[in-house]
């Protein structure tokens, strides 16, 4: 049995356009997402476990989340979202993770990557980080630069991992 969260970090909010999305995110501060977090894993119940995943700052936010959710999280997806670069922090993550990162992103680059990939490596954290030759944002249909074949690879993987973690 699997039920799907999906948590609202905007306060029901919508955005219509990049600018208010940039306004929308830049509103949201750590602490009031992370209650939000924290109500969703309450919601949930003592007994649910949880997988978290999430696109650009959501991906961010998803590897958030599996640090907040600690024994509780079995599974963190990132797509291209900036990764926690805090050692001390990111040691309490418990959950094995799937990275989906664009090698042309300008500002998750591959070093930032590479450097989580090894930050995870130094502190035992399973993990598998993939990297396409594709821009930042490559997997939403809406973008302009949409690749279709990096998405359905990622999507690919993505199943794969979460099939294999939620057994």
């Amino acid at each position: 049995n699997v039920n799907v969260l999906a948590i609202d970090l905007y306060d029901g909010n919508v955005a219509t356009n990049n600018d208010e999305a940039v306004k929308f995110m830049q509103s949201v501060t750590n602490e009031r997402a992370v209650t939000i977090i924290n109500g969703a894993k309450d919601y949930a119940g003592s007994t649910a476990v949880f997988a978290t995943m999430g696109w650009c700052f959501g991906g961010s936010w998803s590897n958030q989340a599996a640090i907040e959710l600690g024994d509780k999280c079995i599974a963190c997806v990132m797509y291209y979202g900036m990764p926690e670069q805090n050692l001390e922090r990111l040691a309490k993550l418990k959950a094995p993770v799937l990275g989906i990162f664009a090698m042309q992103d300008k500002r998750i680059t591959p070093e930032v990557a590479a450097k989580f990939e090894s930050d995870l490596k130094s502190l035992n954290i399973p993990a598998s980080i993939n990297e396409f030759d594709a821009v930042h944002g490559f997997a939403n249909p809406s973008n302009p630069k949409h690749d279709a074949a990096a998405t359905k690879d990622a999507k690919e993987k993505t199943y794969a991992f979460l099939k294999e973690k939620m057994k």
